[in-house]
């Protein structure tokens, strides 16, 4: 059976996004959001489409308009 619906990870752990940070810097690149693309917001999240592979970077206000239950659309 065909499922349209996708498993998304949410991750906040402050020490995992710094060294991710950390490590896109010292590759001469930086995190910006993904949703508004505001190039001064910090991150505060990333979320995770394995499925599609894909990773989303998110400051803190975009990280809270996610919803925490139920569909993400």
């Amino acid at each position: 059976m065909h499922s349209d619906l996708l498993e998304i990870h949410i991750i906040g752990d402050k020490e995992t996004i710094a060294v991710l940070c950390d490590e896109v810097r010292s590759q001469g690149r930086m995190l910006v959001c993904h949703a508004c693309g505001d190039v001064e917001a910090l991150i505060a999240g990333l979320l995770i489409i394995e499925e599609e592979n894909e990773a989303w970077a998110l400051c803190g206000t975009c990280m809270r308009k996610v919803p925490l239950f139920g569909a993400v659309t």
